[in-house]
C-alpha cells in the first residue's frame, strides 16, 4: 500500500509552509546561500528563522544543507588546484584558444581550512570533557548522587551535540 504524504493532512497554508521547507533545504544544500533558497522555495526568511530556533528536525535539515553545500564547494575549489579549469583566450573579439589555469589560492585555502576544523574540533571535544569532569568533580563535593551528576552531564552532551552541528 503506498505512503500517503503527510502535507495532504495539514491545513492549506501550513501544506504549502511544508513544501517551501522542503525545497529550501533543496536549494541550501546546493550552494549554502539561505538568501537564494528562500527565493527559490518562496519561504518566508522570518518563518524560516522562527522554524530554525523551534523545530528540530527542520534545524538538523538546515545544518546539514549546509554542511553538504560546504563540501561541494570545497571539492569544487580542489579540483581546481589540482586539476585547474580552462580560461578561455580571445583575440579581436574571437575566441581563439585556452588555457589551463590552476588556483593554487584555493588549494591552499582549503587545506588549511581542513586544518583548522580539525584544531578546533579536538578543542571543542578536549573543553566538553573538562567540563563533564568539573562537573562530576563539583556534584561530588556539594554531595550529589551518580544519578543526579549523571542527569547533569546527560543535559550537558545533549547541548554539546546541537553545538557540535554548527
Amino acid at each position: 500500500m503506498a505512503r500517503k504524504s503527510t502535507t495532504k493532512l495539514l491545513p492549506p497554508k501550513q501544506a504549502q509552509i511544508v513544501k517551501q521547507m522542503a525545497k529550501f533545504l533543496q536549494i541550501l544544500a546546493i550552494n549554502g546561500i539561505v538568501a537564494d533558497a528562500l527565493k527559490a522555495s518562496g519561504l518566508n526568511r522570518q518563518t524560516a528563522y522562527t522554524r530554525l530556533d523551534s523545530d528540530k528536525e527542520f534545524a538538523a535539515g538546515w545544518y546539514n544543507a549546509l554542511e553538504e553545500a560546504e563540501d561541494k564547494l570545497r571539492k569544487e575549489a580542489v579540483r581546481r588546484g589540482k586539476d585547474g579549469f580552462l580560461r578561455p583566450i580571445y583575440q579581436n573579439g574571437k575566441k581563439v584558444g585556452s588555457v589551463r589555469e590552476y588556483s593554487d589560492t584555493l588549494l591552499i585555502y582549503t587545506m588549511n581550512y581542513n586544518e583548522r576544523q580539525k584544531k578546533w574540533r579536538k578543542r571543542i571535544v578536549q573543553a566538553g570533557q573538562l567540563a563533564l569532569d568539573v562537573v562530576h568533580k563539583e556534584g561530588e563535593r556539594l554531595g550529589l548522587s551518580m544519578e543526579q551528576i549523571a542527569a547533569i552531564q546527560t543535559k550537558m552532551t545533549e547541548s554539546f551535540s546541537k553545538i557540535s552541528l554548527i
